[in-house]
Parts: structure tokens; C-alpha cells; sequence
């Protein structure tokens, strides 16, 4: 089956299976985002960069966890090559976004925790801006950390599907929850539910729904913001609503970025965050 990226596909895939008002409420939910699928034709700008090493301006230190080490580089955005597709509004119009996480990769002495623990902790992924206007150089990786097989991904503009766990789903129809709660709606019927999972594929993403190999992460930011103190929101759903997909990268063992069972590595931004530009404010997860 074709994966479907417009809004019209799956504006036209819900209204074959839904009753009228619910497909029209549904479709207005879809959001927009930019996936990296494929390397870029020739010609065409790279947008996303995987592995490698960073370019980073000479000033800015290698990212690390304390009692765990360096992080790795995983992917470079370029903010240019990204709006020149279209955008989902997120990223400044210039300059390069890297992302950085831990993973199981460095081997140094110095380590002292264990991987699993550091993916509990806020700064166990981090992103790194640099303006346009700054000059940037190749940063070798520090001793002990291998850096991962470099790949280049184009970019293209996309639509993204609302999430289908059940509290999200009160969140998004409250009028409608009744009729929802009823087994036999056409929302849980297995032709648009496993119709709308096999639709999706789970890309390299900027923006839109993230991509769930467990809960959403827009859920589990929340719950962390609201533990850490950083969300002047007491309910979960309140303040997940105020949550972004940064960057959403899948394993990709070609390149060596083999993390688990088939895992999912998620940078998420709150939406003020965003709108100042405190990319150093990301929160890191990463589901099997």
C-alpha cells in the first residue's frame, strides 16, 4: 500500500470510512510536518544529515551527560533546506539544528551510569543551534565514541494523523465521546484503524504527531515537564498540547544507529520554548 503525505489522501481516506461530521473533525486535526524518506536526487538540496561528524563553530563544546560521557551525534537539520519544502513552522529559516543523545556508543573509562538511567534524565538528548552567520567546522568525535556512517535525506512536506489512545481521542471529540465510547464507531473499526497505522511510516520527521512506538511522546514530555517543575499545568493532557516534534529519527542499522528492538529516538520542544528559540531546552526519549 502507497504511504500516504497529503492532507487531501487522508482527508479522502476518512471520509470513505467515517460518518460525515466526525471525517470533517478528524481531517481538521491533521497536521503538517516534513519527512527526510530518501536520499536527495541529484540537484535537489540535503535537508537532514545522519551521522558523521557535527559542523560545529569552534566556541560550542561537544554535548555531554554528566557520569556518562560524550553523547553521539546522530542527525544535522538544515533549517534553509527545510522551509524551502514548505516548513511546518518550527525552525528558524537559516542555520542548522544538531541533535545529540546517548546510546550506548561511548566506551570511555570515565563511565559511570548506566545507559537506561541516563534515558530517564532531561539532558540525555540534546540539540545544538547555529545561525547561519556563524562559521562552522567538521568536530571530530572524542576518544572513545565511534561516530556513526554518514547518510544524506531530502526533505518533503507531509501531513501527519492525530494519535488514537483513548484519552487523547476525549481530548480531540469531547462532544463526541459518547458515541465514541461505543465499540461498534466506525473510528475503531479495523479498516481505518490498521488503514491508518499502515498508511503511516515512521520516517525521519520535523514536526506533526510524532510517531509512537509506545505512548505518545507528547504525553511522556508532558509528564516530565509537570515533574520537573517546568509546566504551569497540573493535568498531562493540558500541557501536552503545548508540545512539538522537533526531531523524530527511526534506527537505521545501515548506518550503525542499532539501538534496540526497532527504536525511535525523539528531541520534542515545548511550544514557547520554540517561539524563543531555546533549542537548549529539548526533552529526550526514545521508545522500542
Amino acid at each position: 500500500m502507497r504511504i500516504v503525505t497529503s492532507a487531501d489522501e487522508y482527508a479522502r481516506f476518512a471520509r470513505a470510512r467515517l460518518p460525515e461530521a466526525f471525517a470533517e473533525k478528524w481531517i481538521s486535526l491533521l497536521r503538517p510536518a516534513v519527512q527526510f524518506p530518501l536520499a536527495g536526487a541529484q540537484g535537489e538540496p540535503t535537508a537532514l544529515r545522519l551521522g558523521g561528524d557535527p559542523m560545529l563553530p569552534d566556541d560550542v563544546e561537544w554535548p555531554s551527560f554528566e557520569g556518562y560521557g560524550p553523547l553521539s551525534f546522530i542527525a544535522e537539520l538544515d533549517c534553509a533546506a527545510v522551509a524551502a519544502v514548505g516548513g511546518v513552522g518550527l525552525l528558524p529559516e537559516s542555520g542548522h539544528l544538531s541533535s545529540f543523545c546517548v546510546d550506548e556508543r561511548y566506551e570511555g573509562p570515565d563511565k559511570t551510569v548506566d545507559y537506561e538511567w541516563c534515558l530517564t534524565e532531561w539532558t540525555s538528548g540534546q540539540v545544538i543551534y547555529v545561525p547561519e552567520a556563524r562559521t562552522r567546522r567538521p568536530r571530530l568525535a572524542p576518544r572513545w565514541l565511534e561516530p556513526y556512517e554518514t547518510d544524506l535525506r531530502s526533505a518533503r512536506a507531509v501531513s501527519t494523523p492525530p494519535s488514537t489512545r483513548w484519552d487523547l481521542i476525549e481530548r480531540y471529540f469531547p462532544t463526541e465521546v459518547r458515541t465514541l465510547a461505543d465499540p461498534a464507531h466506525p473510528f475503531w473499526a479495523e479498516e481505518f484503524v490498521s488503514g491508518i497505522e499502515a498508511l503511516r511510516e515512521t520516517y525521519a520527521q520535523c514536526g506533526g504527531y510524532a510517531r509512537p512506538c509506545q505512548g505518545p511522546p507528547e504525553v511522556r514530555a508532558a509528564s516530565a515537564a509537570i515533574d520537573a517543575g517546568r509546566s504551569p499545568h497540573i493535568n498531562v493532557l493540558d500541557e501536552a498540547a503545548h508540545w512539538q516534534v522537533l526531531l523524530q529519527i527511526p534506527e537505521a542499522d545501515d548506518l550503525g544507529m542499532i539501538w534496540g528492538d526497532s527504536p525511535v529516538a525523539y528531541w520534542m520542544i515545548r511550544d514557547d520554548d520554540l517561539t524563543t528559540r531555546r533549542f537548549d531546552r529539548t526533552w529526550f526519549t526514545m521508545q522500542n
